[in-house]
């Protein structure tokens, strides 16, 4: 969980960072925004579903090339314009912004409506020790 918050929160920066250079319109920086704070709070919120995410690694795998792919070309024009380069890639920032959007939020309708896992069958944290008492199993470690 806490890996996904470092993701989430650098998305998050970089997103802003974009939009303040005019990199991505306002309507889907907010859209994006609100995608990685719902995707945070559903997970709390619903976390007896997190031992079936495996289910949904599909969309949110999607929905992360996309965020890498708006990455890249987000870099790739501040590097165009630091070098007085014409590289026309704003349209195609944005359809990959939405891209991720529409996986993203698909993603979190498909965890929504994964199957709940029991209480009494989650492992307890006192059964994931390893053998010499360190840290959390990293299977069971969502």
């Amino acid at each position: 969980m806490w890996d996904s918050l470092g993701d989430k929160s650098f998305y998050t920066a970089v997103i802003i960072a974009f939009h303040s250079k005019g990199f991505l319109s306002s309507l889907i920086t907010w859209a994006l925004i609100a995608r990685e704070l719902a995707l945070y709070v559903t997970r709390i919120l619903f976390s007896d579903k997190l031992p079936n995410i495996e289910q949904i690694r599909p969309w949110t795998n999607w929905h992360g090339y996309f965020m890498y792919l708006i990455i890249v070309l987000g870099l790739i024009r501040m590097y165009a314009e630091l070098h007085s380069i014409t590289f026309f890639v704003h349209p195609y920032m944005q359809l990959s912004a939405v891209a991720a959007l529409v996986f993203g939020v698909i993603s979190i309708i498909h965890f929504l409506n994964l199957e709940s896992q029991p209480v009494n069958d989650r492992p307890q944290l006192n059964e994931s020790r390893n053998a010499n008492g360190g840290g959390l199993d990293r299977h069971t470690n969502y």
